[in-house]
């Protein structure tokens, strides 16, 4: 039997496929790999170890080339279906069909997420070719791809259709300042009354909590000296002082109660979705956000 070398001393190298003297398959290095047509058995290039395809070291050469052949089958299924989806997308978007044209677009998408032609159409069909804004996220959401993958020229086109797209942002910019003024205002008033109500329920809960410590300190103090008292007198200190201190836990908890209702109210009045017109205002602040992210995607 010749002399063989094995497979792992030189990876770049071609091998073949023989049956050795006990029957089992082996690769071989094929000496012969330079001259065509000199053997039939079909010769392949065993691929480097990499830390993206660990399962290429437990392949067959044969099994390797049945995984890429697979591999490059379903790209251009993939690539087919997708340019089929884009044609659909064109043609539903010409016809005004814009329900049909994002249906499709968003399944092309879904095949070749980095093809700037489908962002271009889905900004357009989500925005009814820049003339509609009804939902500025989904808006930003098609600008982002569009400023990702779209060319200078499609970009350029997106930018001579910008007029209402910077006449709505100019108008929601002026309704954020408005809204903002009418919301911090109503904080200011609102900041000082609950400031007060929380100083108010701070003193009640400082006056009667520091009682009921000094009571039950007292009640302690007297439970241990019961027995140094032959006639009882620390018994009925003792219970005095537990009852007064049971008293004021009781008003201490409803001051406990009565604080925290009013810092809570301070907290609140910061938050701006805590109120209508706080709510009001970052709706439109979103609004504006998403629309600037849109005109900045087509013009950067």
């Amino acid at each position: 039997m010749a002399e063989e070398r094995l497979i792992d001393d030189d990876k770049d190298r071609k091998y073949k496929i023989r049956i050795n003297e006990d029957g089992e398959e082996e690769l071989v290095i094929d000496e012969s790999a330079e001259q065509e047509g000199e053997s039939e058995i079909p010769v392949f290039e065993i691929p480097a170890d990499g830390e993206d395809d660990e399962e290429a070291a437990l392949l067959t050469p044969e099994q390797l080339a049945e995984r890429e052949r697979l591999k490059l089958e379903e790209q251009t299924k993939r690539k087919d279906a997708a340019e089929a989806l884009y044609a659909k997308t064109v043609k539903s978007f010409e016809e005004g069909d814009f329900e049909a044209a994002l249906y499709a677009v968003n399944r092309a998408l879904e095949l070749t997420p980095d093809d700037g032609r489908l962002w271009f159409y889905k900004l357009k069909t989500v925005s009814r070719n820049l003339t509609e804004f009804n939902s500025p996220e989904s808006c930003a959401e098609a600008a982002d791809g569009v400023a990702e993958f779209c060319s200078g020229e499609q970009k350029a086109e997106l930018k001579t259709l910008t007029s209402a797209l910077e006449e709505r942002l100019a108008q929601a910019k002026t309704r954020t300042a408005e809204l903002e003024i009418k919301n911090e205002a109503g904080k200011a008033e609102r900041r000082d009354e609950f400031a007060r109500m929380r100083k108010k329920s701070l003193i009640w809960l400082l006056a009667s909590g520091i009682p009921f410590i000094v009571f039950t300190v007292a009640a302690i103090v007297f439970a241990t000296m019961i027995f140094a008292n032959e006639q009882g007198a620390f018994i009925i200190a003792t219970a005095v002082a537990g009852g007064l201190a049971a008293v004021m836990l009781a008003v201490t908890a409803i001051a406990a109660n009565k604080f925290w209702a009013a810092q809570r109210y301070v907290v609140l009045n910061e938050r701006d979705n805590t109120t209508k017109i706080g709510r009001q205002y970052l709706e439109s602040k979103s609004e504006a956000d998403n629309l600037a992210r849109v005109l900045q995607a087509i013009e950067q």
